[in-house]
């Protein structure tokens, strides 16, 4: 009968453990079992892809955790019922939409920023050539 994948077994860790003894966990249990720093030992390979699994395992379920207290966060009712002195917010999504736009370009943004690195390279590199030079171009 096969025995039941435990990840924090695996890492040597507690199951309260926090994300950053988790990660400290895994990388040294890495450096520790590397195919590199162990050439042709198949038991460290196999404990190296046992930990790699786990830590895969364990950083999913974290994930997705703070993703569902997040969400649970969100979609709570205002605690307060008195609209006089409450300015109205926006919607928990709207929120998300507003700061992903921010955090990113649009596609025309990131072309037209493209576009004028071109540009601006092409003109540094005539402006070079042209006032290293003693002809006259222009």
């Amino acid at each position: 009968m096969a025995t039941r994948f435990d990840p924090y077994q695996v890492l040597g860790i507690a199951p309260n453990a926090t994300e950053t003894e988790v990660k400290s966990a895994y990388r040294r249990l890495v450096k520790r079992y590397h195919p590199d720093v162990n050439p042709g030992d198949d038991r460290a390979a196999e404990r190296f892809r046992d930990v790699r699994m786990a830590f895969d395992s364990l950083t999913r379920v974290r994930h997705r955790e703070r993703h569902r207290q997040r969400e649970d966060r969100d979609s709570r009712p205002a605690a307060t019922t008195d609209t006089t002195t409450v300015e109205p917010q926006a919607e928990p999504g709207f929120r998300l939409w507003r700061r992903g736009k921010r955090d990113r370009l649009s596609r025309r943004e990131e072309i037209l920023l493209s576009a004028t690195v071109v540009v601006a390279t092409l003109a540094w590199i005539v402006y070079y050539l042209w006032s290293h030079t003693k002809t006259d171009w222009f």
